[in-house]
Formats: C-alpha cells, structure tokens, sequence
C-alpha cells in the first residue's frame, strides 16, 4: 500500500478491490483541475474521509485490517 499526503489530505494508490472497499468507507477519487495543466494528477489515488483520517484509532481500523 502506498499513500501520499498533501495539504492536509491523505490519498491512497488503489486499485481493484481496494477501490470499491476505501469507496465504501467514503474515499473519492483525486480530483484533477483540467484547467491547471501545471498541477500534479494522481490517478488512481483516493482521497480518505475526514472522519477516518482525522481519527487514528478509526483509522488504524480502516487500513491496517485489510
């Protein structure tokens, strides 16, 4: 598992099975600004709620139960 995090957010690199679980728990999908080419895209990374990523325990629970 590989994750980055980036003003404040934490974006985990999913694919498969691992996309529908992390959408279940409230994961979107990186935006991108087709506007602002200068800006980093991250595909297939997904952004984790704020009630997982500010809460460690739930955290703990999300990630490292997979």
């Amino acid at each position: 598992m590989f994750a980055l995090h980036q003003n404040g957010s934490i974006y985990i690199k999913a694919e498969g099975d691992l996309v529908s679980y992390l959408e279940k728990l409230g994961a979107v999908a990186y935006a991108i600004n087709h506007d602002s080419m200068k800006k980093l895209a991250l595909y297939n990374y997904y952004q984790l709620p704020n009630s997982i990523r500010r809460n460690k325990e739930n955290l703990k629970k999300s990630l490292f139960s997979l």
